[in-house]
């Protein structure tokens, strides 16, 4: 049983090892004509997060050196509810990862 233990520690350090470290700062995101109270912004936010981290979970299509870009326009959500901003967080950062992929 200790053997098997150390075997998965091994696979998990050597996984997490070959997986690329991102880091993605957002400063601002614009959603124009979408209007959130505070609950529902930090809702997007949080879902918009968690979905970017999903997608980013095992690094970008193709190797990218360390960039900045200031400023990248996201593919327009088409039919959204604009009531349910978890849902709208989740395009979002979708969307995002879009604009990232096709940007580099």
């Amino acid at each position: 049983m200790k053997q098997h233990a150390e075997d998965l520690d091994r696979l998990v350090a050597a996984r997490d090892h070959a997986r690329p470290n991102v880091e993605l700062r957002i400063e601002r995101v614009v959603l124009d004509g979408v209007h959130l109270n505070g609950v529902q912004a930090a809702q997007m936010r949080i879902a918009m997060q968690s979905e970017l981290t999903r997608l980013l979970a095992d690094g970008l299509p193709h190797a990218l050196p360390g960039a900045a870009t200031p400023r990248l326009r996201a593919p327009d959500l088409l039919n959204f509810d604009s009531t349910n901003s978890s849902e709208m967080g989740r395009r979002v950062g979708r969307s995002v990862y879009e604009s990232l992929v096709n940007h580099l």
